[in-house]
């Protein structure tokens, strides 16, 4: 039987309060912002998806400091063959 808190200790770290959460702002075509949230969730979640507003598919990646330059470069790949995805802000 494992002790509980070397359970916490182990599996759910707390977080230093250093860490956050950097925000990447940009817009798709409505159409495909379920497109969007697969497509980063498939990348074994290195950002989480947000819709902002979906009528003008504003949406938000929130990622850590370590893969923010993989999700910005993966979302201005993804921009090279879906018209309408531009970067916003971030």
């Amino acid at each position: 039987m494992h002790d509980v808190n070397t359970l916490k200790r182990t599996c759910f770290p707390a977080p230093s309060p250093d860490q956050r959460l950097l925000r990447i702002i940009f817009r798709v075509n409505p159409v495909d912002i379920s497109y969007m949230v697969m497509t980063l969730e498939a990348y074994d979640y290195i950002a989480i998806p947000r819709t902002i507003d979906q009528v003008n598919g504003i949406m938000e990646a929130l990622c850590s400091p370590d893969y923010y330059e993989e999700v910005k470069s993966l979302i201005t790949a993804l921009a090279e063959e879906s018209p309408g995805l531009a970067i916003i802000a971030g």
